[in-house]
């Protein structure tokens, strides 16, 4: 949390942590979607948790 600056955890990940495979997939698809791009990572997080 501290590399982000906030102080609490989303509910989505709190409750696939139980499931490690989910968790996986999840954070894979988060970084793809983040990755350098034509949109700026501000418009991309903001698109990705509406």
């Amino acid at each position: 949390m501290a590399a982000r600056g906030i102080d609490d955890v989303n509910n989505f990940w709190k409750h696939i942590v139980d499931h490690p495979l989910t968790l996986k997939r999840a954070w894979e698809n988060v970084k793809e979607a983040m990755a350098p791009g034509a949109l700026d990572s501000l418009t991309k997080e903001m698109i990705l948790w509406r």
